[in-house]
């Protein structure tokens, strides 16, 4: 009994001083969390990156990432991510989430709490249900990348190594802030809602196929919003551009060896260009190094791998996109 009594009155202290859970020299500072995407991605981890650093770097006096944990690109597991940071930071202040999957789950777990709008949310990628979630303010902000555009430059860039041309190495795809002010406008609502069935319904075939070059397109998995955007832009050069688009995709942005076998498969196949978005920086080199000794050119888009042997890299540029989150979150726990 007495322990029981010594323990409640020693909490009772550190409550009553602000400290209880919180380091030494984080008080009076907003406590954001992230949700991570996967280990090993080059895209997630470099916007990831961006967001820690600008925090560290331009508004460590303001706030502090108490945590960040892997949501692993999927709805559930980020959900049971945002849960379990809510209940070990019981004061939390923000969350970035790095991309849809995380979002989501992190807007689900707000919401069952009850902490929509108090706890604030900046994602990154973009969905039906999240877009209404800015319009109704219990998400604050995405981060929205292009990747009808995405789809699209990666397969131009190998046609035209194809047709003789040099591409550039590093073509960058625009990022831009989605919030509650500027959602309605036109600009926005084309980038948040391109008719990507125009294309999908259509599909890559078409009545005249026959002598077409083939190119594979092989993304991190086929489930995302974001990927079906990509297959969509791929399609549309295809069409624009005269060559045949095999779509090949992992079921899911984790399962490392499907993408493996699914890139061999289109070697082996000889196809006459390949567009990669590699899950993983190291793992996918000797495929692509493969493929570049095989005299078939090959375009990077979304992540970057470790190898120079690719014809052009087509992505958002990442880190920005962090960095731009992470302005936004210090912006509006300014104002909170």
């Amino acid at each position: 009994m007495r322990r029981s009594f010594t323990i409640i009155v020693a909490a009772s202290i550190l409550l009553m001083m602000g400290c209880f859970g919180k380091k030494k020299g984080e008080e009076g500072k907003a406590r954001l969390v992230v949700i991570k995407v996967i280990p090993g991605s080059a895209s997630t981890t470099a916007r990831e990156n961006g967001f820690q650093d600008t925090v560290n770097e331009k508004y460590s006096q303001q706030m502090v990432v108490v945590d960040s944990r892997y949501g692993m690109s999927d709805r559930a597991k980020s959900l049971a991510v945002a849960e379990d940071l809510l209940t070990a930071y019981p004061d939390l202040d923000g969350i970035f989430a790095a991309n849809e999957p995380g979002a989501v789950g992190a807007l689900l777990a707000v919401k069952a709490r009850g902490l929509a709008g108090k706890v604030k949310i900046v994602g990154f990628d973009s969905s039906p249900s999240l877009v209404e979630a800015v319009r109704d303010g219990t998400i604050d902000s995405l981060v929205v990348q292009d990747p009808f555009n995405i789809g699209y430059q990666a397969v131009k860039t190998v046609v035209d190594k194809l047709n003789g041309k040099t591409p550039l190495k590093r073509i960058p795809t625009k990022a831009t802030l989605i919030t509650r002010d500027n959602i309605e406008k036109e600009e926005i609502q084309k980038l948040l809602n391109p008719d990507i069935m125009k294309y999908l319904k259509k599909g890559a075939g078409g009545p005249s196929e026959e002598g077409k070059k083939t190119i594979g397109v092989v993304p991190k998995s086929q489930a995302h919003i974001f990927w079906q955007t990509v297959h969509a832009g791929a399609i549309a050069a295809g069409q624009d551009l005269g060559v045949k688009i095999v779509w090949k995709a992992p079921t899911t942005e984790t399962d490392y060896a499907e993408q493996v076998r699914i890139v061999e498969d289109l070697i082996t196949q000889r196809v006459d260009g390949l567009v990669l978005a590699p899950t993983e920086r190291k793992g996918l080199v000797p495929y692509i190094e493969r493929a570049a000794k095989e005299g078939i050119p090959l375009t990077i888009f979304d992540s970057g791998a470790d190898t120079e042997q690719y014809v052009s890299f087509v992505a958002t540029d990442n880190y920005q996109g962090g960095v731009m989150a992470a302005k936004r979150m210090a912006e509006i726990l300014e104002r909170k």
